[in-house]
Protein backbone atom coordinates (compact mmCIF):
# COMPACT_ATOMS: atom_id res chain seq x y z
CA UNK A 1 0.00 0.00 0.00
CA UNK A 2 1.18 3.38 -1.08
CA UNK A 3 0.50 6.98 0.63
CA UNK A 4 1.86 10.50 -0.70
CA UNK A 5 2.67 12.91 2.00
CA UNK A 6 0.88 16.51 1.42
CA UNK A 7 2.32 19.77 1.28
CA UNK A 8 1.35 20.16 5.41
CA UNK A 9 3.24 16.46 6.61
CA UNK A 10 0.01 14.55 6.49
CA UNK A 11 -1.08 11.16 4.78
CA UNK A 12 -3.88 9.16 4.35
CA UNK A 13 -4.23 5.49 6.24
CA UNK A 14 -5.48 3.04 3.16
CA UNK A 15 -9.05 2.14 4.57
CA UNK A 16 -7.34 -1.94 4.86
CA UNK A 17 -4.82 -0.44 7.61
CA UNK A 18 -7.57 1.38 9.42
CA UNK A 19 -9.55 -1.81 9.46
CA UNK A 20 -6.85 -4.11 10.25
CA UNK A 21 -5.70 -1.75 13.38
CA UNK A 22 -8.78 -0.33 14.14
CA UNK A 23 -8.24 2.81 13.75
CA UNK A 24 -11.31 5.44 13.40
CA UNK A 25 -11.62 8.81 13.31
CA UNK A 26 -10.46 10.76 16.51
CA UNK A 27 -8.38 8.48 17.45
CA UNK A 28 -4.57 8.61 18.31
CA UNK A 29 -1.28 6.89 16.92
CA UNK A 30 2.32 6.42 18.21
CA UNK A 31 5.16 7.10 15.75
CA UNK A 32 8.08 5.01 16.84
CA UNK A 33 11.35 4.89 14.50
CA UNK A 34 13.03 1.86 15.26
CA UNK A 35 16.86 1.55 14.37
CA UNK A 36 16.71 0.77 10.97
CA UNK A 37 15.10 4.03 10.89
CA UNK A 38 11.42 2.63 9.94
CA UNK A 39 8.47 3.81 11.42
CA UNK A 40 5.88 2.17 13.55
CA UNK A 41 2.33 2.72 13.84
CA UNK A 42 0.72 2.58 16.99
CA UNK A 43 -2.61 2.83 17.45
CA UNK A 44 -3.61 4.31 21.30
CA UNK A 45 -6.79 2.05 22.00
CA UNK A 46 -8.97 3.83 24.68
CA UNK A 47 -8.12 5.78 27.99
CA UNK A 48 -7.04 4.80 31.06
CA UNK A 49 -10.04 6.78 32.61
CA UNK A 50 -12.26 4.51 30.83
CA UNK A 51 -11.19 1.41 33.06
CA UNK A 52 -12.65 3.42 35.90
CA UNK A 53 -14.62 0.98 38.03
CA UNK A 54 -13.42 -1.98 36.81
CA UNK A 55 -12.37 -3.02 39.81
CA UNK A 56 -14.69 -3.09 42.44
CA UNK A 57 -14.49 -0.62 45.53
CA UNK A 58 -13.24 -2.69 48.80
CA UNK A 59 -16.22 -3.57 50.70
CA UNK A 60 -14.56 -1.30 53.84
CA UNK A 61 -12.29 1.49 52.63
CA UNK A 62 -8.49 0.88 54.05
CA UNK A 63 -7.34 4.04 55.92
CA UNK A 64 -3.56 5.37 55.98
CA UNK A 65 -3.11 3.53 59.73
CA UNK A 66 -4.46 0.16 58.67
CA UNK A 67 -1.67 0.51 55.80
CA UNK A 68 0.94 1.98 57.97
CA UNK A 69 0.06 -1.09 60.02
CA UNK A 70 0.67 -3.71 57.39
CA UNK A 71 4.06 -1.94 56.90
CA UNK A 72 4.70 -1.79 60.15
CA UNK A 73 4.30 -5.59 61.04
CA UNK A 74 6.79 -6.35 57.48
CA UNK A 75 3.31 -8.37 55.91
CA UNK A 76 5.11 -11.04 53.93
CA UNK A 77 1.80 -12.56 52.74
CA UNK A 78 0.63 -14.49 54.60
CA UNK A 79 -2.82 -14.46 56.02
CA UNK A 80 -2.91 -11.81 59.14
CA UNK A 81 -5.16 -9.48 61.50
CA UNK A 82 -3.92 -6.21 62.34
CA UNK A 83 -4.80 -4.03 65.28
CA UNK A 84 -5.37 -0.48 64.27
CA UNK A 85 -5.61 2.56 66.99
CA UNK A 86 -7.69 5.51 64.52
CA UNK A 87 -8.40 8.55 66.15
CA UNK A 88 -10.29 9.73 68.36
CA UNK A 89 -10.08 6.52 70.27
CA UNK A 90 -11.26 3.86 68.47
CA UNK A 91 -9.55 0.53 67.51
CA UNK A 92 -10.43 -1.83 64.73
CA UNK A 93 -9.16 -4.83 62.99
CA UNK A 94 -8.13 -5.17 59.42
CA UNK A 95 -7.40 -8.38 57.79
CA UNK A 96 -5.16 -8.74 55.87
CA UNK A 97 -5.83 -11.95 53.41
CA UNK A 98 -3.24 -14.03 51.92
CA UNK A 99 -0.94 -12.82 48.81
CA UNK A 100 1.14 -14.05 46.66
CA UNK A 101 4.10 -14.65 47.87
CA UNK A 102 2.82 -16.21 51.05
CA UNK A 103 1.71 -19.24 48.46
CA UNK A 104 5.42 -19.32 47.04
CA UNK A 105 4.69 -17.60 43.88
Amino acid sequence: MLSTITSKGQITIPVDVRRATGLDVGMQVEFIVNARKRVELVPRHGDIRALRGAVPAPAQPVSIDAMNAAIATGWSGAAATVLVAHEPQATYEVKLPAGPRAAGE
